[in-house]
């Protein structure tokens, strides 16, 4: 396997947490906290310029990994949830990186993520690199605005 296959499938698992036995999308999900962590010491325009390379990486590591497993949404693939989470925590720019915030970001991404509402539900029906990534992405917009929500009316410090 060329070191480009390696790199895609090592991106597109999330280091391996797509491998979990155990639901491999929450492994990802967890991993993308201490990712985001270390990104927020950005500035918020690096940070956002950081997520649309790792969107546009994130399809290619897809598609290869997909088209290896057989299977273009493969549950191995973890790079969208990742990428869900980091875009979820977007408001904690603006708002406190506290564990509440954090919990409550992470807890809204996967809810929405499993649940799939419009129009997420039908980018998951499209089985192309893009989409595995889109559904993703539409579920994380559905929990920063929640997060927003939440920081405007609910948590107050």
């Amino acid at each position: 396997m060329k070191l480009s296959e390696r790199t895609a499938l090592l991106f597109a698992t999330g280091f391996g947490t797509g491998y979990s036995p155990v639901a491999p999308g929450t492994a990802g999900s967890l991993l993308a906290v201490p990712v985001f962590l270390g990104l927020s010491y950005l500035n918020i325009y690096l940070y956002l310029l950081t997520l649309t390379v790792i969107f546009f990486i994130g399809i290619w590591a897809s598609a290869f990994t997909g088209e290896h497993y057989n299977d273009a949404d493969s549950p191995r693939i973890v790079i969208d949830e990742i990428l869900g989470i980091l875009i979820t925590y977007i408001p904690l720019y603006f708002y406190d990186k506290t564990p509440i915030n954090l919990a409550a970001g992470f807890i809204l991404f996967r809810l929405f993520d499993i649940l799939k509402p419009f129009p997420a539900n039908r980018a998951n029906k499209i089985k192309k690199p893009l989409y595995v990534l889109l559904d993703d992405i539409i579920a994380a917009v559905y929990a920063a605005a929640v997060i927003i929500i939440l920081n405007l009316f609910i948590i107050r410090y």
